[in-house]
């Protein structure tokens, strides 16, 4: 990795992996549609939703890379 990126100098213990997706979705103008991202905890802390513990993932960039990856 070349440079720090602001999801690794966030707080320890927290990290995930990417894992898989569902199938991407056409949708028109004014449909609704479902799409699944799936990490896994590669951390040192679990994670427990409702808690302080509790994880929100996004990906930052098209390619899945995190910002400052090379």
């Amino acid at each position: 990795m070349l440079g720090a990126s602001s999801s690794q100098a966030a707080v320890p213990g927290y990290d995930a992996q990417y894992f898989g997706e569902s199938a991407f979705l056409n949708l028109g103008f004014g449909m609704a549609g479902q799409f699944a991202a799936i990490f896994t905890n590669s951390g040192t802390t679990g994670w427990q939703k409702n808690s302080i513990s509790q994880v929100n993932l996004a990906i930052c960039q098209a390619d899945k890379r995190r910002l400052g990856e090379a």
